[in-house]
């Protein structure tokens, strides 16, 4: 799906993008066999590894949840493979010095920062993806954390270059969720704490809650979070976009970021905001 959200234009040019390379996990065969559900491949562009989730069918939505996630129903899907962790700054810096490139924030000069030490939302002059809380901080030393204040288009040219594409909200739900069952979480239906995902730490939405880190944490940083093909962070650490509409003019997002509680990190929650912000980052997908 090619779209244009919120009035911004469409990346200018186009980003060549690298060839990827093959450097699946053992068990797949030859390069004819299909690879086994898990399988991975390291991309050349970026250095990401990719894992692989096969054709069929799985249950999507829930029955009791939100409105906008019911009915749960049956999707069949192409086989495809999906970026095994978020998106970093330094896979990020790679792409935006290969091809000069400014994001919407850094085009705008500011950005949308949700601080845990006051308690809301400020939009901050200067903030983007470069310094993700204002002018005063960066990442040095975060190298291997979510890039955050990229808005759609800027993660559909990325992966673009990368030599993929933004995974689709069905893609990305069968991705965390797995075929056999129904779970509500990558892990199970167990709630979550802060040894499965980043995120706000209330069990029963009532009396204390705190949060797991207060900001984002280094992709891959829960292995008990991983999905049953193996996929890390998508419960918590950040909203990640998709291809799809939430709504006209937003963007989907699925997954949570690291400020809410274990309702918005629940596969099937849905949300929808094309703003840059602290909480927002995204992964990438690609047909086999």
């Amino acid at each position: 799906m090619s779209c244009i959200f919120g009035g911004d234009s469409a990346p200018t040019g186009s980003p060549s993008s690298p060839q990827a390379v093959d450097d699946q996990a053992a068990g797949e065969g030859t390069n004819s066999a299909v690879p086994n559900a898990g399988a991975q491949r390291i991309w050349a562009s970026d250095g990401m590894a990719g894992l692989f989730v096969p054709a069929g069918e799985f249950l999507m939505g829930s029955k009791r949840g939100e409105d906008n996630e019911q009915p749960q129903h049956s999707v069949s899907l192409s086989a495809f493979w999906i970026d095994r962790t978020e998106v970093s700054n330094a896979m990020f810096l790679r792409f935006a010095e290969a091809n000069s490139y400014l994001t919407r924030a850094e085009e705008k000069g500011e950005g949308y920062v949700y601080s845990e030490e006051i308690g809301r939302w400020d939009l901050v002059d200067g903030a983007n993806w470069r310094q993700p809380l204002g002018p005063d901080s960066g990442i040095t030393g975060i190298m291997d954390h979510p890039v955050v204040h990229v808005n759609w288009e800027d993660a559909a040219a990325y992966c673009t270059w990368a030599g993929r594409r933004l995974p689709t909200e069905a893609e990305w739900e069968k991705a965390a969720r797995g075929a056999s069952d129904t779970r509500m979480f990558p892990w199970g239906n167990d709630l979550p704490d802060c040894t499965k995902c980043n995120h706000m730490y209330w069990p029963d939405l009532r009396g204390d809650y705190y949060y797991c880190v207060g900001d984002t944490s280094a992709v891959g940083t829960y292995p008990q979070g991983a999905s049953p093909y193996g996929i890390m962070d998508m419960s918590g650490n950040v909203s990640e976009y998709c291809s799809d509409l939430y709504s006209p003019g937003y963007p989907l997002q699925k997954g949570g970021p690291w400020y809410e509680d274990w309702t918005y990190v629940r596969i099937p929650e849905r949300a929808g905001s094309g703003l840059p912000s602290n909480l927002r980052g995204f992964r990438c997908a690609a047909s086999p």
